[in-house]
């Protein structure tokens, strides 16, 4: 079944997404305060999971156009964390990527 599951605790927490795909299967969790997600996917097929725990973390994930059946994660465990994916390619098609501590960035840029 399709649909964008989304649980947050804390305040402040956002999520913004635009997905287009045959089939979207996609779970958030924010826990903490201040938390941001922002999705922009066209894929065939969408499949994500995303955790954040703590505060002030960031995820922006692009993939503007794929013909790939996208099925990434994404956790933040900690604060100040900021995760920015840009693309999909047949290597991030299902790509995990975890964060833990604090004040980590990634700048992820698939062609």
């Amino acid at each position: 079944q399709s649909g964008v599951q989304i649980q947050q605790i804390g305040d402040y927490n956002t999520v913004n997404a635009n997905l287009k795909a045959t089939e979207v299967k996609v779970s958030v969790n924010q826990q903490g305060n201040n938390n941001e997600l922002f999705l922009d996917k066209n894929a065939k097929t969408i499949t994500q999971n995303i955790i954040q725990k703590g505060n002030d973390n960031a995820i922006s994930d692009f993939t503007l156009h794929t013909n790939y059946k996208v099925n990434t994660q994404m956790i933040q465990n900690g604060d100040n964390q900021n995760i920015k994916s840009i693309g999909t390619n047949s290597m991030s098609k299902n790509m995990k990527i975890t964060q833990t501590g604090n004040g980590a960035s990634l700048i992820l840029i698939n062609k």
